[in-house]
């Protein structure tokens, strides 16, 4: 009784190659997980240079596409409802969601 539990001599093989089994699984996801990075990194690196290239030489349409970004991101996050107000004689102003 090596391990301290009755019955149970024979187990640690089984879970010693289970253990290696699972530890080369991970090793391999962590290689290609490494591979995955550098490959994303350097394609970020190419866009960005391009994107700087871009802005270089049209400085005004790279503005231009900017302020588009933004308008259709802030339409994005108000989730497309106007902000309507209605203003009434004597009354405060209500406002309709």
């Amino acid at each position: 009784m090596m391990n301290g539990f009755a019955g149970t001599e024979g187990m640690d093989n089984g879970f010693a190659a289970g253990r290696e089994d699972v530890l080369a699984k991970a090793a391999d996801v962590v290689g290609e997980a490494r591979l995955t990075y550098e490959r994303v990194k350097d394609e970020t690196l190419e866009r960005a240079a391009a994107v700087d290239v871009f802005i270089r030489r049209r400085p005004y349409a790279a503005a231009g596409l900017a302020v588009l970004a933004g308008l259709v991101l802030g339409h994005l996050i108000s989730a497309g409802r106007p902000r309507v107000v209605i203003l009434r004689d004597g009354h405060a102003p209500r406002r309709i969601p």
